[in-house]
């Protein structure tokens, strides 16, 4: 590695870290802070809300990464500018890209690491957390997770298996009615679960009776009523979202909607969101270092601090208009990237020489 690499990856690395430690110790306290009274009231064991707040951490590290890969970038490249080490650079013949593409080339590798991550580990710990705070520390007793399901306890004897959950609707339907002895006596599977008129209706489904003699009547129907003494109210916060699911998750739960002539447009919109926000990390390193190259420190914090809440509000409004068919998936969630990937390249090109970069 050559020794101008080196050295600007130490720099960096020094002033990221320490970002990064400040910013997740700052998060992780207003997390606490605002789940702690909550879960006291419930009398919840102190290892479940340890194991809470420990199963949030790779959520948290997560969601502040680009926040953290910003300052650090503009803070280094503040350094640089007032030690002038940028301009005894260029005098040696190192142009302004090549000065900084160590930076870059560093978050381009923690982007893909959080593109990775985000796909698998990230969603499975942000659904443990939510697991541990439903069961172990509201105590929930009714309510179980597996894998992307959901279980429902609706009666002392007969339990609901749900895939997708939505506050008046439900999908994928299982309920399964034991006997005295446990053993299996019904068990029904319908399309859809919905709440109308204040009942709970199934749809498009069918009854199987399992009869001693081992045989099975299967009974089809187009609705019925069943008995379930929960109200949507009580699912509130209960469907899975895409911070819940993994990318194979939510291609599944996509397909299942068309299987079943559902708008899954959301569901669509939100898996090009997962997939597109970890760049943001790689995003937020340009801008960083276009700012860092063109203002001084004070001045580029401010407006790079500004342009990350223009690109949160941007993504959030693009991503809305996709959920309501407006803009395509792809659009909705890649375009906030690549409008401001562009910004950040224009600031970096348009310092042609170092000779241009301003001190503080």
């Amino acid at each position: 590695m050559p020794l101008l690499t080196k050295y600007l990856l130490r720099e960096y690395l020094k002033t990221f870290f320490m970002i990064l430690a400040v910013l997740l110790l700052t998060s992780l306290s207003i997390e606490i802070l605002e789940k702690i009274r909550k879960f006291s009231s419930y009398q919840a064991e102190s290892v479940w809300i340890v194991q809470y707040f420990l199963y949030r951490l790779p959520t948290l590290l997560f969601d502040i990464f680009p926040i953290v890969t910003l300052v650090s970038t503009l803070l280094t490249m503040g350094l640089f500018a007032r030690n002038h080490e940028l301009v005894a650079a260029g005098a040696a013949g190192v142009s302004p890209l090549r000065f900084v593409s160590p930076l870059l080339v560093f978050a381009a590798i923690i982007t893909l690491i959080l593109f990775s991550l985000n796909q698998t580990f990230i969603p499975l710990t942000y659904r443990t957390a939510k697991m541990t705070q439903t069961v172990h520390i509201e105590k929930r007793r009714d309510v179980g997770f597996s894998g992307d399901a959901l279980w429902l306890r609706i009666a002392p004897r007969t339990l609901a298996y749900v895939r997708q959950i939505a506050p008046d609707r439900m999908h994928r339907v299982r309920i399964y009615a034991l006997g005295e002895d446990f053993s299996l006596q019904q068990q029904t599977e319908a399309a859809f679960l919905i709440y109308e008129g204040g009942n709970w209706i199934l749809k498009q489904g069918s009854d199987r009776t399992f009869l001693p003699n081992g045989g099975v009547i299967r009974t089809p129907f187009d609705e019925r009523q069943i008995i379930l003494h929960q109200t949507p109210d009580n699912f509130q916060g209960m469907r899975f979202t895409s911070n819940q699911m993994t990318d194979r998750q939510m291609r599944d739960v996509i397909r299942h909607l068309s299987e079943d002539h559902l708008d899954s447009t959301h569901y669509r919109v939100d898996l090009q969101a997962k997939r597109a926000l970890p760049f943001a990390n790689l995003v937020m390193a340009f801008i960083g270092v276009s700012l860092g190259m063109t203002l001084t420190t004070p001045k580029g914090i401010a407006l790079g601090l500004g342009m990350a809440l223009g690109y949160w509000l941007l993504f959030s409004a693009m991503t809305t208009l996709g959920h309501q068919s407006v803009l395509s998936p792809i659009l909705a969630a890649w375009g906030t990237n690549f409008l401001f990937l562009a910004v950040g390249l224009y600031g970096i090109f348009k310092t042609s020489t170092p000779y241009s970069l301003t001190s503080p």
